[in-house]
């Protein structure tokens, strides 16, 4: 829709402000579609095939997203800015095309009757607060966003700091394919968490897989520098695609009725993590130098680790408390 109203308004000035708006229409309709997208699954793939689905939905839009950037990036140089704001109108109305033939099936029946305002507000306010609820009463899932918070601190904290430390080592053209780094690794763990989702109990595999990326991080860095940076990242996004599959089809597996308010929440909390690695990570360079923190980061790794484990340390002190009352 925002396309529709630069082409057919006749929007031909871009600006700082222009700019700002269009991207924050376009995070609020990529975090939607994507929530949207993890509520569906359940209702049109059998329980079993849940992990599967997840991992190829996952890896395919990676791939997708990274290829849309290499043909923008053609086409920016061949055609005008204007005619991509055209092709982008053209893939959003296949997109609504393709979405509008999934059949969801609802068993509460069609409501027909018009909703008012009010009333959708006061529904919407009452499923974040169940949202909110659900996510901080279990801990499982407060211990799973522990580990979501502190990564997506780490990877935005990252994506700013790589770009100084690339050019200060006189390589910025790595900075291109650190991106690619990212989307091959996260796509390969994505397509790989079938094959381990039964195999490893899901704790073990979290504190073991994170530790090693964290010590991997250190000694990559440090020995290999610039080109540490890139297997490091590697082996981040290929753990990280693993974990995000098994989070979601974990949630898909409990909460199915209620999912679409524990991802609400959960995307938002995850969201304001990114936010501040993106505003903490000029401050850190200023003080500390772009070596330094791309350095340290994998203690990050450690951090996160130590407190899911206080967190599940918790939670078998709380069931202990439970079996002694009965």
């Amino acid at each position: 829709m925002f396309s529709f109203f630069v082409i057919f308004i006749g929007i031909n000035h871009y600006n700082f402000v222009f700019i700002v708006i269009g991207e924050f229409i376009f995070s609020l309709s990529n975090y939607g579609s994507y929530i949207l997208t993890q509520v569906i699954v359940p209702k049109v793939v059998e329980e079993k095939e849940l992990a599967k689905a997840n991992s190829l939905l996952t890896a395919s839009r990676n791939i997708i997203n990274g290829t849309a950037d290499v043909i923008s990036g053609i086409l920016v140089t061949v055609i005008s800015y204007f005619s991509i704001f055209i092709f982008d109108l053209i893939t959003y109305f296949i997109t609504i095309l393709f979405f509008a033939g999934v059949e969801v099936s609802n068993d509460k029946g069609k409501n027909t009757d018009q909703v008012r305002l009010r009333e959708s507000i006061k529904n919407y306010r009452t499923q974040i607060r169940e949202g909110i609820s659900e996510v901080f009463s279990n801990k499982f899932v407060v211990g799973i966003l522990i580990i979501a918070v502190v990564l997506q601190f780490h990877t935005k904290i990252s994506l700013i700091t790589v770009v100084g430390y690339f050019a200060d080592g006189g390589k910025s053209y790595l900075y291109g394919i650190y991106f690619a780094v990212l989307l091959i690794g996260f796509s390969l763990g994505s397509l790989s968490s079938t094959k381990i989702k039964d195999k490893i109990e899901f704790s073990k595999l979290t504190v073991g897989s994170y530790a090693f990326a964290g010590i991997a991080w250190l000694l990559l860095v440090f020995l290999f520098k610039e080109i540490g940076v890139l297997i490091a990242t590697f082996i981040m996004t290929y753990i990280s695609g693993i974990f995000e599959i098994l989070v979601v089809t974990k949630f898909q597996e409990i909460y199915k009725d209620k999912l679409g308010n524990i991802f609400t929440i959960f995307m938002a909390i995850a969201a304001v993590a990114q936010i501040a690695g993106l505003l903490i990570a000029p401050f850190m360079i200023k003080l500390f130098g772009n070596a330094n923190i791309i350095l340290y980061l994998g203690i990050l790794n450690f951090i996160a680790i130590a407190l899911y484990a206080l967190n599940s340390y918790a939670v078998r002190k709380h069931k202990e408390k439970e079996l002694d009352t009965i």
